[in-house]
């Protein structure tokens, strides 16, 4: 049997799906071919990795370069 292989979208998707909880995992997983384990883990991804998409990424871009600097500064 040949390996299945989710785009990052569809990956996001069925995480999404999970988190809603409108279907038990094993609904999810008989539906989409994966094991209700990898869904478990990409929920879980979801859910520690979904907070980084409100952040201002500039800022913290702007910051670490700030800090980059100084360390030059100080050697």
């Amino acid at each position: 049997m040949k390996k299945k292989t989710f785009t990052p979208k569809e990956k996001a998707n069925i995480a999404i799906a999970a988190l809603r909880g409108d279907k038990a995992y094993n609904e999810l997983a008989g539906s989409h071919e994966v094991h209700s384990k990898q869904i478990s883990k990409w929920k879980m991804v979801l859910e520690e990795e979904s907070p980084s998409l409100f952040t201002n990424k500039k800022k913290e871009e702007f910051e670490k370069e700030n800090l980059i600097n100084n360390l030059y500064k100080i050697m």
